[in-house]
């Protein structure tokens, strides 16, 4: 039982993708097909239930996502993560 990271551009690293860099999210799209959690940039960061089949936004800098594995979750489905964002210095200013 543990939480995964996930870092926003991780697979542009490794040649799948066109933009070959990390980046800040500032627009985060989330759809599962399972029950499953999420926490955003730290794992001292609030725990967010995402249920299945629900489209969820978040609007907010996001660079790491963590995905909770209690060993059932994401086996019997899968969690789709799109990210729309910049280069960290181009993220969200907190007001």
């Amino acid at each position: 039982m543990s939480w995964f990271p996930y870092v926003v551009g991780q697979d542009q690293l490794t040649g799948k993708g066109d933009q070959q860099k990390h980046f800040i999210s500032k627009s985060t799209l989330l759809f599962a097909t399972i029950n499953c959690s999420v926490k955003f940039n730290s794992l001292g960061n609030v725990t967010i239930a995402i249920l299945a089949n629900t489209w969820y936004e978040f609007k907010s800098n996001i660079h790491t996502v963590y995905v909770y594995d209690d060993g059932s979750d994401l086996t019997d489905g899968y969690l789709k993560m799109y990210f729309e964002g910049v280069l960290p210095q181009e993220g969200r200013r907190p007001e």
